[in-house]
């Protein structure tokens, strides 16, 4: 029986320590996978190993070999039981991506997990970020809907909005105050009226009192 795709979640520790003379702020980042394991006959079982992967680019089916992998992953519980795998040394700063594979006694594979994306903050030593944060799209291309990760150094105004390439105004995401310091946004790629928007490049600005960053989103029909 082909063994069934695995389905994970990433939870990312932040660590700020003090070094040298004069305090400088130095994050050590890590991000620990959370996912359901599977058997390796249906839910019966566990399966022979796991291979867990991470990159700073999207990882699909395809490229999934060329991603960095864990080179310790854990050992293979009884089905149904939840797997924990905890990636460290990770940059302030950068996007990162994960998925995990399985493969069964028989050498059967499993077709890739979902791809759980964290994109990193610089923080300062109170563990926040030290200015607004936000994240490449994914998945990118789309089809049928992207997110972005937002961090905020504190509460405050938060404004996204997407445009075309001509500088239209397709959609204001949010537009509001916001209290909470890290958010996922969805867009689901429609437009202000409801509309899906047509395949091509649009591009999506976050604000916070005067920081931008805009990032680059393609759609697919």
């Amino acid at each position: 029986m082909p063994l069934r795709r695995l389905w994970m979640v990433a939870v990312a520790c932040l660590f700020a320590c003090l070094g040298g003379m004069t305090p400088v702020a130095r994050a050590s980042i890590s991000v620990t996978l959370f996912w359901t394991a599977p058997g390796d006959d249906g839910t019966i079982g566990a399966v022979k190993r796991y291979d867990v992967r991470w990159s700073t680019e999207p990882i699909t089916e395809q490229n999934f070999a060329s991603a960095n992998a864990l080179l310790r992953p854990p050992a293979p519980r009884e089905a149904g039981n939840v797997q924990i795998a905890t990636i460290g040394g990770l940059q302030e700063g950068r996007s990162y991506f994960f998925a995990v594979k399985a493969v069964d006694e028989a050498g059967n594979w499993s077709p890739i997990s979902n791809v759980a994306v964290y994109t990193s903050a610089v923080v300062d030593v109170g563990g926040r970020p030290a200015s607004l944060v936000f994240s490449a799209p994914y998945p990118n291309p789309a089809r049928h809907g992207t997110r972005f990760l937002v961090q905020l150094p504190e509460p405050g105004p938060v404004r996204v909005d997407v445009f075309d390439l001509a500088g239209r105004r397709v959609r204001t995401l949010f537009d509001g105050h916001s209290d909470d310091l890290r958010a996922e946004l969805t867009w689901d790629l429609r437009d202000g009226s409801g509309a899906p928007v047509p395949a091509g490049v649009y591009l999506v600005r976050g604000q916070l009192r005067g920081q931008s960053i805009t990032r680059r989103a393609l759609v697919v029909r």
